[in-house]
């Protein structure tokens, strides 16, 4: 009889040890106890720093293996060094991701001077709002529209001739026939922000979002005036701001006024390298994609007054292939009034 029973227990033993196993996860392991370097276009303080910041503890949260974000602020160029950077220096193995500046693919097709690397390539992970500029001009300056700047001089602070914040400017004074002056150098937009407040320009061209995030006493204090929206729709917050492709005079100043505007999809976006194995690429897009439509994250963000309009990865990657199948001609007006060589 005992000898019976130590046979059966031996038996189901058996049993339990050949039976099936939980699978490893191999993405966790990877990143378990590790970090995500996530390498930013602007400097300190800019909104890419904000936002990120934001989602690090959600991304952390629904990512295998719980890594930390890291950030890691690398300005210059109008976003071309940390462009640069991640697609020529950084590992491709899923530690290092990027939130770079929203003109990265329409400065490659233009060639601008600097950039080694192919926007088609990157694996874009997710965005987390469209992100609309404007032209925003002290009241003081007298520049209160775009009528107002036709006829007045109104310095603009800008980044490096790859950035929006310069784009912009120079492009709606060929097309539109405005008379910015627009001064370059500044290292992100916090620091463009700041001279704005010393009086050392009248105004910027830069995102919407920035501004309520980090200057909202101009708007409190009726400071400023929003003249015109670059972006592919109205900005909700302003609908009696134009965009700047309403104002255009003919399809083809609209044509070079929309490749500038499309940028604004990829305003909030993280992307990775190439070469990153798809299933760490896979992880990344789905912690985002969670952790941009986690409740408690919503709830931070009203209360840090941060709009989340999420962007899904393949959206970012179609702005990105129209931006790179732009026809011939609307690129080289573009290049001609850029200078870009």
């Amino acid at each position: 009889m005992l000898r019976r029973t130590l046979l059966a227990a031996s038996a189901a033993l058996a049993v339990i040890s050949t039976g099936p196993r939980v699978a490893a996860d191999p993405v966790a392991d990877f990143y378990r106890g590790g970090t995500i370097s996530v390498v930013l276009a602007g400097g300190p303080g800019a909104i890419h720093s904000i936002y990120t910041q934001l989602l690090a503890p959600f991304v952390r949260k629904h990512m295998p293996g719980n890594p930390s974000l890291v950030v890691n602020s690398m300005p210059g160029a109008g976003g071309i060094v940390a462009a640069n950077f991640l697609y020529n220096v950084s590992p491709k193995d899923g530690t290092h991701i990027g939130a770079l500046l929203p003109e990265m693919p329409m400065s490659s097709r233009l060639g601008t001077s600097g950039g080694r690397y192919d926007p088609r390539k990157f694996s874009y992970i997710a965005g987390a709002d469209v992100t609309n500029s404007t032209i925003t001009m002290m009241k003081s300056s007298g520049i209160l529209s775009i009528a107002d700047a036709r006829e007045k001089v109104g310095v603009i602070a800008a980044g490096g001739p790859g950035s929006q914040t310069y784009i912009t400017p120079v492009v709606v004074n060929a097309v539109l026939g405005t008379k910015f002056k627009v001064v370059a150098g500044y290292n992100g937009l916090n620091a463009i922000d700041i001279a704005v407040d010393r009086g050392e320009a009248h105004g910027r061209s830069g995102s919407w979002g920035s501004i309520k995030a980090t200057r909202p006493n101009w708007l409190t204090e009726n400071l400023v005036a929003h003249i015109a929206v670059i972006g592919p729709e109205r900005e909700p917050d302003l609908p009696s701001v134009p965009l700047i492709t309403e104002l255009a005079a003919n399809d083809k100043d609209r044509a070079v006024l929309a490749l500038i505007s499309d940028n604004a999809m990829l305003g909030r976006s993280w992307l990775a390298p190439p070469g990153v194995p798809a299933e760490r690429i896979a992880a990344l897009r789905e912690a985002f994609h969670k952790a941009l439509h986690d409740p408690e994250l919503m709830k931070e963000a009203k209360a840090r007054e941060l709009d989340v309009r999420p962007v899904s990865w393949q959206k970012l990657t179609d702005v990105v292939t129209r931006t790179m199948d732009t026809d011939d001609a609307t690129v080289e007006r573009l290049k001609r009034i850029l200078d870009v060589k």
